[in-house]
């Protein structure tokens, strides 16, 4: 007998099966739809980069000035600059980067006691080749200076300190029902440290009285003209939030609507006189009156803005926006008329027009 080598204890000699997988699907593997990038578009997007917008802010505009049904997405746009633009244009990747000097004057500027909204001017100013937007600039303060420098921190609503008694008063301001902006007032007055403006006593409001105090929440005085008001608007298909914003310039007098007051409203009183209204589908509603109009408005090149402005001013109802047009016309309007996506891509904002047809007419 020939021993082959140790067999340890629980093993077994056997062979195992081995397991075998689903049937594999017959046909071809479905490829995932690559973004086409044609040179306009590289141009573009290298015009943009120039101008320091973020990945993001390059993609949306992609997706307006080029529509079609592939959109274009942050990966999209880093993919394409790592992989193309910044091997021949390399000064184009060390635009916005952050080195020590640059780091260092942003320091100075808020030890100096300069707005953030003027710190991206005096930046690109200072440094030859450096474009950050606004944007970047908070950013940075946020993640990396406040962490280190706290006493640079210039924000209010983290200073403002509120005692026992400043939150007893302000609750006994808000049964009287004064607004935000009248109790932000009689706070300074009466305590004069520290600076309280709108916004903290909202948020104190909403953070902590609210919860505890919800009936102070309905300070808002509802009037029968307002219920039937915010009936109509609800049916119409308008947001809370634009709701409020309607009702706030109808009826200017006492307190100001707010998303919060509307929707408690519609949840507790609206909604259970008329249940219909809660399941109604508030998105919008294209009808063939509206889809012939952006048809007419796209032959004569407007671009999406502007025809979501002139559809609500020729129909009530639900707004239009950006996003919705390009959906609808991107799906079906595009696809039932082809040329119309072509003379939509001579439409530029920066103001082309004019030479393109001039150039129309001097070759007639």
């Amino acid at each position: 007998m020939k021993l082959i080598g140790r067999i340890r204890p629980g093993h077994s000699t056997k062979k195992k099966m081995p397991v075998q997988s689903a049937p594999r699907a017959e046909g071809p593997r479905k490829q995932r739809e690559r973004y086409e990038w044609t040179p306009e578009k590289v141009g573009r997007l290298e015009e943009m980069k120039e101008q320091g917008l973020s990945y993001e802010e390059i993609a949306k505009k992609l997706n307006e000035e080029f529509p079609g049904d592939r959109v274009a997405s942050y990966n999209t746009v880093s993919s394409r600059l790592t992989g193309d633009v910044y091997k021949r244009r390399p000064e184009l990747s060390k635009m916005n980067k952050w080195d020590s000097e640059r780091a260092a004057r942003l320091v100075e500027l808020l030890e100096e006691g300069v707005p953030r909204k003027e710190i991206a001017g005096i930046l690109n100013r200072e440094f030859e080749g450096f474009n950050v937007t606004r944007k970047a600039v908070i950013h940075r303060i946020a993640k990396y200076v406040y962490p280190r420098r706290g006493d640079l921190r210039t924000d209010t609503a983290k200073t403002y300190t509120w005692t026992p008694e400043k939150e007893e008063r302000l609750v006994e301001l808000k049964e009287q029902g004064i607004s935000a902006r009248e109790i932000a007032q009689i706070l300074n007055n009466e305590y004069p440290e520290g600076d309280c403006t709108e916004g903290i006593v909202e948020g104190k409001l909403w953070r902590e009285v609210y919860s505890k105090r919800p009936e102070l929440m309905r300070a808002y005085k509802w009037t029968k003209e307002k219920d039937k008001r915010l009936e109509e608007l609800t049916e119409a298909g308008l947001t809370s939030k634009q709701i409020a914003g309607r009702l706030n310039e109808e009826f200017p007098e006492g307190t100001s609507a707010n998303y919060d007051i509307v929707r408690y409203r519609q949840e507790n009183e609206l909604f259970q006189r008329r249940p219909e209204l809660k399941k109604r589908k508030r998105r919008y509603q294209w009808t063939p009156a509206k889809v012939s109009r952006v048809e007419e408005l796209l032959e004569e090149g407007l671009s999406y803005r502007e025809i979501a402005e002139r559809l609500n001013e020729e129909f009530g109802g639900a707004k239009a926006t950006k996003t919705i047009l390009n959906t609808k016309i991107s799906r079906d309007i595009y696809k039932r008329r082809p040329e119309l996506k072509r003379e939509q891509r001579l439409n530029d904002p920066n103001g082309v027009n004019e030479v393109i047809s001039a150039l129309r007419e001097f070759k007639k």
